[in-house]
């Protein structure tokens, strides 16, 4: 059964998850905090869960065309932190405003951004590792743009390892998304529906991306991943404004 939605409207967003998921697929994130905001100029009742579903066909073949590269006990300090980040992010938003939580997050990141840039180097042990799970589990509940804080993490990785567990630190953090939306009844079939009407566009991305991620590594990659944590911190802070 099809979602009640135009075939052209479809058509539109599964042009967009393809061009989303191939950014991802070249510099490790980026889909959610693309496809979200685009797919919701197009038909905004088509956001955010579709594309947290279809965040599971993307992330899925990409940790494990990876899988030589996962670092696992690295990963499991992450999505240690990701989980309290959440309840950190509900807690926040009895006391505070979303709009405040937000500005919070994006001013961290452009920070990190601007220290990173000057030459900062982040040491990727237990206490970081946690740190970025923790701001990942916030930002996914306040904003659905959890990459930044994970990837700043890695951005000084080759681009498989880099590409590789990210896919498995979002996958895991969908998951979880997902089941808590489940079980809290956030999830309709009609959202059900639209992920899997726009799926090819993701499943098309998955060779491009696998091409083009072969010439994307060192210098570039790192600028690709401040470049687009800044973008996610900007768009944060507008929609926040």
């Amino acid at each position: 059964m099809l979602p009640d939605l135009p075939a052209l409207t479809l058509l539109a967003l599964a042009g967009i998850c393809l061009f989303t998921a191939t950014v991802q697929g070249v510099v490790g994130f980026g889909f959610a905090l693309l496809a979200v905001p685009l797919s919701a100029l197009v038909e905004p009742s088509a956001v955010p869960v579709p594309q947290a579903i279809l965040s599971v066909f993307l992330t899925l073949p990409m940790a494990w065309r990876g899988r030589h590269h996962l670092e696992l006990r690295r990963v499991r300090w992450i999505l240690l932190g990701w989980i309290p980040g959440v309840v950190i992010g509900v807690t926040l938003l009895k006391v505070l405003s979303v709009r405040a939580v937000s500005l919070a997050m994006a001013a961290f990141v452009l920070g990190a951004v601007a220290l990173m840039t000057l030459g900062l180097k982040v040491r990727r042990y237990p206490p970081t590792e946690v740190g970025a799970g923790v701001l990942a589990g916030l930002g996914s509940l306040v904003s659905s743009i959890s990459g930044p804080p994970v990837a700043l993490l890695y951005k000084d990785e080759k681009g498989a390892t880099l590409r590789a567990n990210l896919a498995l630190v979002f996958l895991s953090g969908v998951l979880l998304t997902l089941g808590g939306r489940l079980v809290s009844g956030e999830i309709s079939l009609r959202d059900a529906q639209i992920a899997l009407c726009v799926a090819p566009g993701v499943l098309l991305s998955l060779p491009v991306a696998e091409r083009l991620g072969g010439k994307v590594d060192g210098a570039l990659l790192r600028r690709l991943v401040l470049g687009l944590a800044t973008l996610s911190a900007v768009a944060l802070a507008a929609r926040a404004l």
